[in-house]
């Protein structure tokens, strides 16, 4: 790997990667999805951001290849593309706060959407109060899948 003081292309090519992150609302949204997969209306309702704008945002983060997409009938679901997006986002998290901790970049966080929290306020001051509704539906739906999965793989579905 090159570092980046020997070449001036990989400067160049981190600056822009480093402009993706640089806007307030793309912050908030991967921020969010550090917790797992999320809905377009689940992170709507978290951040607060509204449709027109977070529908532009993950738009150029989908460009940028620091989120993926996955269909499931009309639904869309966002999560952040790979590990280096993850370490990326969790870095920032940690480094820019009030009272930077650098080991919490080495600490794998909980997935906050797991806790069973109600009054939650998010950055707008809504509160979301149909959240352990979704992440019950979202739990029910990932199991699912894992054993549609989990059947396919051995050969015994549809038995």
């Amino acid at each position: 790997m090159t570092a980046i003081y020997e070449s001036r292309d990989r400067a160049d090519t981190a600056t822009e990667k480093l402009k993706i992150f640089a806007q307030p609302q793309r912050l908030m949204i991967l921020s969010f999805l550090l917790r797992g997969e999320n809905s377009v209306s689940e992170i709507d309702a978290a951040t607060g951001i509204g449709q027109p704008a977070l529908s532009q945002q993950l738009a150029a983060l989908r460009q940028a290849d620091v989120v993926k997409t996955r269909r499931e009938g009309k639904q869309i679901w966002y999560d952040l593309a790979d590990d280096a997006s993850r370490l990326c986002v969790r870095t920032m998290e940690a480094l820019l706060t009030d009272k930077p901790d650098p080991q919490q970049i080495m600490e794998r966080r909980p997935e906050p959407s797991r806790r069973r929290k109600t009054g939650h306020r998010y950055g707008d001051g809504r509160l979301r109060e149909n959240i352990i509704e979704q992440e019950h539906a979202h739990e029910q739906r990932q199991q699912y899948f894992r054993s549609a999965t989990a059947g396919i793989e051995t050969g015994r579905l549809g038995r």
